[in-house]
């Protein structure tokens, strides 16, 4: 075996340090910097979901003050309650011509504008004439508009009519419903 020159010997030694050098990197430093980044990729996926849920929530906030400033009014404002109440049947009618939905009335009920302390009720009889899946996309229309509106109750009439064979024009799919809507203004202290 030949002997090893002494810049032989040096270029192992260095090799061999570099590769000593390279293994306690990757051990000690760059593992620790993936452990990190996988550490602070997850704090991230957690921030981004409280910040959606955030968001979220500052929507409905919004939503829900945005709410009560079009439903309140000063107990002694009687244009306002009056002009609430037009606007509410504005809206309904408007939401009912556009969904075309037939209306056969709309009636007060009398005893129905009751003051309950911090807001004011005005009730409503409506009878319209549609299919099930229109009532159901009414009731969500109802369910998103500005205004606070409660359906009390809704009766689907039988349509005898129809059974009988009479007047099939309308469609015989569609039913008298009759829905007990009751709008809410709150009221000012």
């Amino acid at each position: 075996m030949q002997k090893k020159t002494p810049t032989e010997a040096i270029l192992i030694l260095l090799l061999l340090l570099v590769g000593i050098g390279f293994y306690s990197y990757d051990a000690f430093v760059y593992q620790k910097k993936i452990e990190q980044i996988h550490k602070l990729d997850k704090d991230i996926e957690r921030k981004n979901e409280q910040l959606i849920a955030a968001q979220i929530l500052d929507k409905e906030l919004s939503g829900v003050a945005t709410l009560i400033q079009q439903n309140l009014t000063s107990p002694d404002n009687r244009e306002m309650i009056k002009s609430s109440a037009v606007n509410f049947l504005k809206f309904l009618t408007h939401t009912l011509d556009a969904m075309k939905i037939e209306l056969l009335s709309i009636q007060p009920i009398v005893t129905s504008k009751k003051k309950k302390g911090k807001y004011l009720e005005s009730s409503y009889r409506v009878e319209i004439f549609c299919n099930y899946k229109k009532m159901g996309q009414l009731v969500t229309k109802i369910e998103k508009s500005d205004r606070i509106i409660r359906v009390d109750s809704f009766e689907v009439k039988s349509n005898i009519d129809y059974l009988q064979g009479k007047n099939h024009s309308r469609g015989i799919e569609n039913r008298v419903v009759e829905l007990e809507l009751t709008t809410l203004t709150l009221l000012k202290s």
